[in-house]
């Protein structure tokens, strides 16, 4: 049965992330991160980050720090766990629960195992892995006596389910939800190499961490139940239990890479704004009950609620992430908008050959394309003609922005007007105005000339300003080059 209800804690909340270091960090295990911190946050608690690193042969350094590194681009800061800066330097941790990487917690985990063996409730089993999946298929239980003699890197440990009444698992987000014991079977809590499995290890450390609240994704529902039982088991106080419904792409099916499900840190290096993101994710599944759609981190740090995420799939829309991250961008000063764009123009400009004068020549120029950039690395190709010279240009190009015979006549005298102005964006402006006057021309017919043979392309910023950035210089010697290489049509 499951069944609606909200949840407010009675007392501040210790709270996990618990990553795997076996891969990026991707779009939902982010959100999971984001929602522990604000349910810390919210309710003055404190946020654990943990590494579930027991996955020798998967996990890697380079996977720990790029999960370190993402959380801390989107300014997921946690109270307890590795530092920041040296992630697998045990004597850099913080916190009273230490150590916060799992494969250092062992000893711990080995002696909850032996207890649950004296109780009763696991045994030694030696089935291959492909008959674990059906309980009445494996005898060992039975045969305890005969197994002593093997070896113990040929045993694993399996936890018992024993008879009884349906698991119920209060969840936050689902109500009650029933699960039939007969439907459970037993489960390897240490494998033969006496590493522990998931669903052991994960109750020893969050209760050895007094966590009072697990917040993850919905597919870890089916393992609640066991969880719940090794608690029992252990005379332990299980946590209250919240389960996010998953991510789905906008074709309904759970999100993919085809749906943009990439790591953090292909976000960042695309462009994407960390305060926007942050809200994108916040956006996913959450909803205040307002028609708000825009929060910075310390709103929603004193907003979130467990009772206000949907018990239904979020659906992960790049569009509305790429228009959310459009509005972020367009409230970006004009520094911080340099200091953003920067990283994106290594191809033009090295950061340390940019002096006074080059900054503010950048700084002026990105400003230019404040309301034109959804994600930052846009920015790129967006400004390449302000440092290279347009390489050609076809008959298409030529005809869209009518370069006729007249047109050629015009830019002719317009290559004598530039070089007697000093270039200021008033006084291009002024002396492109008083020529249309003068020769009651239609502005686009001088216009767009101006814009196709000087940038290389149709569209672009106001062109008095686009001019004046490109430089007195580079228009100069566009305009020589292509009226000393192109002729008039017919």
């Amino acid at each position: 049965m499951i069944a609606s209800h909200t949840h407010e804690p009675d007392s501040p909340p210790r709270v996990r992330f618990a990553p795997s270091p076996t891969g990026d960090l991707h779009v939902g295990s982010a959100r999971t991160a984001l929602f522990n911190y604000l349910f810390a946050r919210r309710y003055n608690g404190a946020f654990i980050l943990r590494i579930e690193d027991t996955d020798t042969a998967r996990s890697t350094e380079e996977s720990l720090r790029g999960l370190v590194d993402g959380l801390n681009w989107l300014g997921i800061h946690w109270d307890e766990g590795p530092d920041e800066a040296f992630p697998t330097d045990l004597s850099k941790e913080r916190g009273d629960f230490a150590p916060y990487l799992q494969s250092a917690r062992r000893e711990n985990h080995y002696a909850a195992a032996l207890k649950l063996r004296e109780l009763g409730y696991a045994y030694e089993c030696v089935c291959p892995p492909v008959e674990e999946m059906g309980a009445s298929k494996c005898k060992c239980r039975e045969r305890q006596d005969e197994l002593k003699n093997i070896p113990q890197d040929q045993k694993a440990l399996k936890f018992h389910i024993t008879p009884g009444p349906p698991v119920i698992v209060h969840d936050i987000i689902r109500g009650e939800v029933m699960f039939r014991r007969d439907d459970l079977q037993d489960f390897v809590i240490l494998r033969q190499d006496g590493f522990p499995t998931y669903n052991f290890v994960v109750v020893i450390d969050d209760s050895a961490m007094e966590i009072t609240h697990v917040i993850r994704g919905e597919d870890h529902l089916s393992n609640t139940p066991k969880q719940i039982l090794i608690y029992h088991a252990l005379g332990l106080k299980a946590p209250e239990f919240a389960h996010i419904p998953l991510i789905h792409g906008s074709d309904g099916t759970r999100m993919s890479k085809r749906h943009g499900a990439v790591s953090m840190e292909a976000y960042r290096g695309e462009g994407f704004l960390p305060e926007a993101f942050v809200n994108y994710l916040a956006n996913l599944g959450w909803n205040d009950g307002t028609e708000r759609e825009i929060y910075s981190l310390s709103e929603l740090e004193k907003l979130f609620s467990l009772g206000q995420v949907s018990g239904s799939p979020a659906a992960f829309d790049r569009d509305k992430l790429l228009w959310l991250n459009g509005k972020y961008i367009r409230e970006l000063s004009d520094e911080a908008l340099y200091e953003a764009c920067l990283p994106h123009l290594q191809r033009f400009v090295s950061p340390s050959d940019i002096n006074e004068s080059a900054r503010a020549w950048l700084t002026g120029l990105l400003s230019l394309y404040r309301e034109r950039l959804e994600v930052l690395s846009e920015i790129e190709g967006k400004v390449e003609f302000y440092f290279n010279d347009p390489r050609g240009y076809t008959e298409e190009l030529l005809n869209k922005a009518k370069v006729t015979g007249d047109a050629f006549m015009i830019l002719q005298e317009f290559k004598k007007i530039f070089s007697e102005i000093d270039w200021t964006v008033e006084n291009i402006e002024k002396c492109i105005r008083d020529y249309i006057a003068q020769k009651n021309l239609k502005m686009n017919l001088v216009v767009q000339p101006l814009r196709l043979v000087i940038t290389g392309v149709l569209a672009t910023p106001g062109i008095f300003e686009t001019l004046f950035y490109i430089g007195k210089a580079a228009t100069l010697r566009r305009l020589e080059f292509f009226l000393a290489n192109y002729r008039p049509p017919g």
